[in-house]
């Protein structure tokens, strides 16, 4: 849901829609990477761990990085602000 708020309507569904089915493919992949990484050595459970730790790290990281849209109006959102020189001084 977080990315139909980033831009604009059409590109915000398409881009929800894309996103969401490319996370379910990479989502659906990591109980096999943990039973790879722990195939030889049932009992050591580090690199699965990891590679947990790591794929928070970066589900944390971009939640971070995104816009904030809470209070923004709806006909704002998608607009670039880039070359809005209202607020240079």
């Amino acid at each position: 849901m977080l990315e139909a708020w980033v831009a604009s309507a059409m590109v915000g569904v398409s881009g929800m829609a894309i996103g969401t089915q490319l996370s379910f493919m990479l989502a659906a992949q990591a109980p096999t990477v943990a039973t790879c990484l722990t195939r030889h050595t049932p009992t050591e459970w580090m690199p699965a761990a990891y590679f947990v730790s790591i794929s928070c790290a970066v589900s944390g990281l971009a939640a971070l990085c995104s816009t904030e849209t809470s209070q923004a109006n709806i006909s704002d959102l998608g607009k670039s602000h880039c070359n809005d020189k209202s607020n240079m001084q």
